[in-house]
């Protein structure tokens, strides 16, 4: 295992295009939506776990106001409404063993977007349905 952590090394492809021009201070956040086990614990004290069948993800992106990947996202984003078309989402550390994809995900709504002094970051949120391959 490499001990070395690179936030350059960080790779993100949305439909086969480099998502690039990460904002100052952050750039991917992968949630998972779904609790993974479910505990339950019966009135004599007996307990049962559950597997939570719900594999979706949130895939936070935030990008530099400037940045292209936003015009790549906001064209899925338009595809996604008028067309129902889903996207695909390759995420991977080159630096360590964490791999996240999906083969059917959407972009949820368009970036708050605010005009300040300086430039400002747009935080897209991408959603999944069940996620192909999770390695963190």
């Amino acid at each position: 295992m490499n001990n070395v952590y690179d936030p350059r090394k960080i790779k993100v492809f949305f439909n086969g295009s480099k998502i690039d021009g990460f904002s100052e201070d952050s750039n991917v956040a992968i949630t998972p939506n779904g609790d993974g086990t479910r505990t339950q614990v019966g009135c004599d004290g007996e307990v049962m776990f559950s597997i939570d069948v719900n594999n979706t993800f949130t895939i936070k992106i935030s990008l530099m106001q400037t940045s292209e990947s936003n015009d790549i996202l906001s064209a899925a984003y338009k595809n996604f409404r008028e067309n129902g078309m889903l996207s695909r989402i390759y995420v991977k550390d080159d630096m360590g063993t964490t791999v996240f994809s999906s083969s059917k995900a959407a972009v949820k709504k368009y970036p708050e977007t605010s005009f300040k002094k300086e430039g400002t970051a747009r935080e897209w949120e991408i959603v999944t349905m069940q996620a192909d391959e999770v390695i963190s």
